[in-house]
């Protein structure tokens, strides 16, 4: 890595947790981006280090977890 990026673990549910590079000062949105995933589609799914997000624009610092979790079916039967 560059001085200034730092990586950021992005992990989907169901998936393997994949390691994202981003620069200094970068924030969720960015790094969603980085992994080429929309962020307004996944905004309110989000957890930050297992803490339950809504604003995109949090600053991200080195090795955080930022964890998707996208609606599932399913429910109570």
């Amino acid at each position: 890595m560059k001085t200034g990026q730092f990586g950021v673990v992005v992990q989907v549910q169901g998936k393997r947790p994949d390691m994202v590079v981003v620069g200094s000062g970068a924030n969720i949105a960015s790094a969603l981006r980085a992994k080429k995933i929309d962020p307004e589609n996944y905004n309110g799914k989000l957890t930050l280090n297992d803490k339950a997000v809504t604003d995109l624009t949090i600053r991200l610092k080195t090795n955080d977890l930022l964890a998707i979790t996208p609606d599932v079916a399913g429910g109570i039967r």
